[in-house]
């Protein structure tokens, strides 16, 4: 193994509860391995990213080498539109927190008809903060293109989680019957 990406389809990694053990663990029995991860850098505080940071720096590689894609789909008024429940102060907090700490950050947009005036001044955002790439995606699904007309259509699905075959109320988190250290 020579990479190992922490990124979720519906999770986020910093969801888990022992990320930073997790990410330790590995660079301590192979310093040379690659660390990415994904995140909408909502979750967790500063000072967790901060120690994130640290940890990737702490051991083997140059931490040039190991990298958190932040994704965030615009400014602060279009953000939210599509990472539901994201709030903007502490992503970037977050983010601000990663970047001090040292680490390498990249900065991922989707772009949407309601953010794409805005690529731009993220991109400059972007450098001003310290993020060492900038990366423009493609909305390859057209369907959320007009985000209110979908989610007015399936709203009722929206409320729901599906998970190992459940149906729970979205406010409701569900003990993970998963029980993996690592």
């Amino acid at each position: 193994i020579k990479e190992v990406q922490f990124t979720g389809t519906i999770d986020d990694p910093l969801g888990h509860k022992d990320l930073i053990g997790i990410t330790d663990h590995l660079l301590s029995i192979r310093p040379d391995i690659y660390i990415g991860m994904h995140t909408n850098g909502s979750m967790r505080t500063p000072k967790y990213l901060k120690e994130f940071a640290e940890v990737l720096l702490s051991r083997g590689r140059d931490m040039n080498d190991h990298t958190v894609h932040f994704s965030i789909d615009g400014l602060e008024d279009t953000n939210h539109l599509y990472r539901k429940n994201c709030r903007w102060d502490k992503i970037m907090e977050n983010a601000k927190a990663f970047i001090d700490a040292g680490g390498r950050a990249s900065w991922q947009m989707l772009e949407f008809p309601w953010n794409k005036h805005q690529i731009l001044e993220a991109r400059a955002l972007a450098k001003s903060m310290g993020f060492l790439k900038f990366k423009v995606r493609e909305n390859k699904s057209p369907l959320l293109n007009n985000l209110d007309e979908y989610l007015l259509k399936n709203k009722d699905d929206m409320k729901k989680i599906r998970r190992y075959h459940q149906v729970l109320d979205s406010t409701e988190v569900p003990n993970d019957p998963i029980d993996c250290r690592w």
